[in-house]
Formats: C-alpha cells, structure tokens, sequence
C-alpha cells in the first residue's frame, strides 16, 4: 500500500523490511504534530488532500481483508482480540457502560450505511502520526494497520484527535450523518477502551469523558 501511495507522490516512508514483529522502514524528516489541539489551515488542506489519494482502489483486497463494514461496524458490538475490549467499558464504571451503549446504539441503527469499499485505510491517522516542518507535511507514518476500506474513516479520526479545525469539520460535512456516527462510535470505543486499560487513571478517565461528549451527539443525528 505505501509502495503504491508513494507512487502518487504521497510522503509514505520506504519500508526497507518487514517481519511478523517488526519493520525496518527510512526516517522522514520532521516532527509529529501535537494531538487534542486544532490543525492550522495549510495542514489540514494537506492531509485532505493526501486523504483523496488514499481514495484509489487497492487491487486484490477484498481477496485477504475481508468485510471493512465488519472491521470498522461489528467490532463495536463484537469487540476485537487485541483492542475494543468491550470487557473494559462494561466492568470499569456506569459511565463507560452509558459510552458502550450509546456507540453500539448507534452502529445498529446506522451500521448498514457503511460502504464496502477497498481504498487505503491508515486506520491511525492521528495527528502525532503526521509529520511535519515549517508549517508542511513531510511524512505519514505507522502504516502498519493499514486495510483496505473507506479512507473517510482517516479523515473523521483526524477530526476526533483535532477537534475544532475547521477544514476538516467541511471536509466532514458532506459525508452521511449516520456514517460519521458510527466511524466516531468505533473510535470513541477503541480509545477510549484502550485509555482506561492501558494509561494511567487520570488518562484514562480524560479520554471516558472525552469520548462521552463525541457520543452525547449520536442520538440527534
């Protein structure tokens, strides 16, 4: 996939070697930029940019990645072996029980809106998973998740680790309600699944809250 994205000039690192259980891939200049703050205007018009690239079907992936609708939808209401712990929210406190329930609300009433499409999927696409100098994008890295499926999905977990950039939130607004819901139901779960069991207390309680207040919109839409 960045063999095929670097071709389109996208800043994608070389991958040099990859094993079960790591990858040797060549350091991109820059710095990652800082997460849970607004992007600037110049760089979030990259990233929205970049994001159309990724929108170029993967040949051959439905043969090995199976049902993206599965991977991004069913999860929340199923869970995952090495993250979505749905355990963790339903045994930690009332108000991770009210997340899950509000997020798997949402993917069963709008998760049949989810297209099976075989774009490329950063699946992280965080903002300290983007690089950056004097104001550019410089490199995309940690593609190791990467998956065929609908690259909107990058874009709304940009917004949901920038909140409040404005580009991204127009960028946004033409993608079917139901749909954000549930991209912003899967992540509200994974992170915040992820926070309580893996961070410290503080963290974790930060990222419960956070995500509730991505989740209190679910029902208006």
């Amino acid at each position: 996939m960045t063999a095929r994205l670097r071709e389109l000039e996208y800043p994608a690192p070389r991958y040099v070697r990859v094993e079960a259980e790591w990858a040797l891939q060549e350091e991109l200049p820059g710095e990652p930029l800082e997460p849970w703050r607004p992007l600037s205007d110049e760089i979030a018009g990259e990233l929205i940019a970049l994001q159309e690239l990724q929108s170029e079907a993967f040949p051959g992936a439905g043969a090995w990645a199976g049902s993206w609708r599965r991977v991004v939808a069913s999860s929340v209401l199923s869970g995952a072996r090495s993250y979505l712990r749905l355990a963790t929210l339903r045994d930690h406190s009332d108000r991770s029980r009210e997340l899950l329930a509000r997020c798997q609300d949402a993917v069963r009433r709008f998760g049949e809106r989810v297209p099976e499409l075989d774009g490329i999927v950063h699946w992280d696409f965080t903002p300290d998973n983007v690089l950056a100098r004097d104001g550019r994008v410089t490199g995309v890295i940690d593609w190791e998740g990467a998956r065929p499926g609908d690259p909107r999905f990058d874009l709304v977990t940009l917004a949901f680790y920038a909140p409040g950039t404005p580009l991204l939130e127009r960028a946004l607004a033409d993608v079917d309600a139901g749909l954000r819901a549930v991209y912003r139901a899967h992540l509200c779960v994974r992170q915040a699944e992820w926070s309580l069991r893996r961070h410290d207390a503080a963290t974790g309680e930060r990222m419960l809250a956070y995500a509730l207040e991505v989740a209190s919109g679910f029902r208006a839409v």
